[in-house]
């Protein structure tokens, strides 16, 4: 129902609101999170299906976690996992997923999300688990999610680094 955006206009757009975001990469987390809702409403179908994405990732997660717990008593692995005490960490859209994996599992003791980032990640509860938020150098979306954990929460900016520094 909706015409096919104007894709010349539309990254124009994106251009000036990552533009203010890099502008106020130490305004408060409301303002922030604010831009990024706006950066995400330039293209809605694109944001919605990277967010569906994401969210199929965490639920494999879970999914594993769950498989691994009820393992038959002859498996290689049974008996040798401690499962109440799980880090989970991934790069990129695994990155994001471990996040929200670990903002929604109480399973996952400790966290890193290594240079991954969606706008879904502002709306989930605060962490509750040690985690780690690693980016580039100009990336500051993280500082979001740093700034409201309610469990230890490091925050590593890696001067120099692109995107698939990462992998």
């Amino acid at each position: 129902p909706n015409p096919l955006p104007n894709i010349e206009q539309q990254e124009l757009d994106e251009q000036a609101v990552a533009a203010k975001l890099s502008d106020r990469a130490h305004a408060s987390a409301a303002e922030q999170a604010a831009l990024i809702r706006q950066l995400a409403a330039i293209n809605p179908r694109s944001n919605d299906r990277w967010a569906e994405m994401h969210r199929v990732f965490s639920d494999d997660q879970r999914f594993l976690l769950d498989r691994l717990s009820s393992l038959p008593a002859d498996s290689l692995l049974a008996g040798r996992l401690d499962l109440d005490r799980l880090g989970v960490f991934g790069m990129s859209s695994g990155g994001t997923a471990s996040h929200m994996t670990c903002a929604v599992d109480r399973r996952c003791r400790a966290g890193l999300n290594m240079d991954g980032f969606q706008p879904l990640l502002l709306d989930l509860p605060p962490l509750q688990a040690p985690f780690m938020h690693m980016s580039r150098g100009n990336g500051f979306r993280h500082a979001i999610a740093h700034e409201r954990a309610q469990a230890a929460s490091y925050l590593v900016r890696v001067e120099g680094t692109a995107h698939l520094s990462f992998t």
